[in-house]
């Protein structure tokens, strides 16, 4: 009787330690991130209404304003990486695509929209701020149900008009329902007009900026440094976009470019990083150094110095102009 009692203990002892040395995902139901993001609802990026769409749709109806021919079912839908507490999501169709971070928290799967990368087919970057939006209504369903993902509208104010529902395009002008969710920050910070940014000093206003001021600014800048150069005899010109993505087909990267603004003094620092990996590491970046000159017609950004790593190997200034285009 005692050997049987002392073999029945001894099984489930070593049935216990089996059981709990296998990790604990594999009594875990694994998370289907794609499936629950593409039903996450925010509110539309169409401005002629306040009406709830699913990311799907949202996603559907970007990717349409590149290429007509795309349908849902030919959008290809992968986990492109795992975050430390989520799953990067990518939505593609040919060269366009759409990056979304979904975070677990808890029992939900939540979307910030705000971090929505949007790239069309020519590698224009887009937010959920001025997406391109073509409305697909008929096709893709638009609901008023209520979300329980964070909603657009805590981080853009919703502006409803009457006007007609019509393609949304990311150009604005005066008569425009487009350029509504920017009104309350252009009364603030003024814009870019001609290439110049009228309204204050944008330096300054990057350096105070909350977080979702800084948005606009950056949306600014980036209207701004499309006709930044660099040049050393005034014959050859190296725009900062095409320096950007020079150095983007050098670098050994397998991550989306991250970029960020930063104000030193009366510098502004605009950096793009190229990650390797789901870590700290990025052994490729570049660096602009900026400051302001005063037209009558408004500031202007020009560029003092530009540093960059490639592959973990610094250059700095016509050095790492040479190294990006050899």
């Amino acid at each position: 009787m005692r050997g049987r009692f002392f073999y029945v203990i001894f099984y489930l002892s070593t049935l216990f330690l089996v059981i709990a040395c296998k990790p604990v995902s594999e009594f875990i139901e694994p998370v289907n991130y794609i499936e629950t993001v593409k039903k996450i609802e925010i509110n539309s990026p169409d401005y002629n209404n306040n009406k709830m769409i699913n990311l799907e749709n949202l996603v559907y109806s970007f990717l349409k304003t590149n290429y007509d021919d795309v349908t849902k079912e030919n959008i290809t839908w992968e986990e492109e990486g795992k975050l430390e507490n989520g799953a990067l999501i990518k939505a593609s169709y040919k060269d366009a695509f759409v990056e979304i971070r979904a975070i677990k928290n808890g029992d939900f799967i939540e979307v910030k929209p705000i971090e929505i990368d949007f790239r069309d087919k020519n590698s224009n970057r887009y937010n959920i701020l001025n997406v391109p939006f073509k409305n697909v209504t008929n096709e893709a369903n638009v609901s008023n149900n209520t979300s329980t993902n964070t909603s657009y509208n805590d981080l853009v104010p919703n502006n409803n008009t009457n006007s007609s529902n019509e393609d949304y395009s990311s150009n604005y002008n005066n008569n425009s329902s487009e350029e509504e969710p920017y009104s309350k920050y252009k009364n603030k910070f003024g814009k870019v007009v001609n290439d110049k940014y009228v309204g204050g000093d944008f330096i300054e206003f990057v350096k105070n900026a909350d977080y979702e001021e800084s948005f606009y600014l950056k949306e600014q800048f980036w209207e701004m440094a499309d006709n930044m150069y660099v040049t050393k005899d005034k014959k050859t010109y190296y725009y900062l976009f095409d320096i950007i993505n020079k150095l983007e087909e050098k670098a050994d990267t397998n991550m989306p470019r991250i970029d960020f603004l930063e104000v030193e003094g009366k510098k502004l620092y605009y950096t793009v990083g190229f990650p390797k990996d789901y870590n700290a590491n990025t052994p490729s970046w570049i660096q602009f150094e900026i400051f302001e000159r005063k037209f009558q017609d408004g500031l202007a950004l020009r560029t003092a110095h530009v540093s960059c790593a490639i592959n973990g190997i610094e250059y700095k200034d016509w050095e790492a102009i040479d190294a990006i285009y050899k």
